[in-house]
């Protein structure tokens, strides 16, 4: 039994798709793989976790196996991507393209962004204001309370 701490996690994918392969990465140290439900079916997913527990138990290992779940995607609006920003300024992100000074915004193509990020309180409403306000400093957003 090894004493080292760290772990190897391998990602699997088509270049592991083969169990002799798999079992070849076993046996040089890997300690888990992770499986990116992004791409592929759940019957894909399932026949990956089987050759992985299979491949483990020819070696005479375990191996973790981790589900890389989805989350949901949040992408900038087409429009955003020609909004040029400087040290100092003031950013909104909006839901909508159509909103108020989304012009001058970060419009994101997922509206539940503000809520998700913020959390809402007992009455159901998050607590920053709409349009969400950041100050571009540092290189890093911080959140505008006003």
């Amino acid at each position: 039994m090894s004493e080292r701490r760290t772990k190897i996690v391998a990602t699997l994918g088509p270049a592991t798709d083969d169990p002799l392969i798999l079992r070849q990465m076993i046996r040089a140290g890997v300690d888990g793989v992770r499986i990116n439900c992004s791409h592929g079916t759940r019957e894909d997913w399932l026949r990956h976790a089987w050759m992985a527990r299979d491949a483990a138990a020819s070696v005479g290992r375990h191996v973790a196996i981790m589900f890389d779940l989805q989350g949901p995607k949040i992408r900038l609006h087409e429009s955003s991507k020609r909004l040029a920003l400087t040290e100092g300024d003031r950013v909104r992100i909006v839901g909508d393209p159509k909103a108020p000074g989304a012009t001058k915004s970060l419009i994101v193509e997922w509206p539940g962004l503000v809520d998700a990020v913020a959390g809402l309180d007992a009455a159901g409403k998050h607590p920053w204001p709409e349009p969400v306000s950041f100050h571009l400093a540092g290189g890093r957003l911080d959140w505008l309370g006003d």
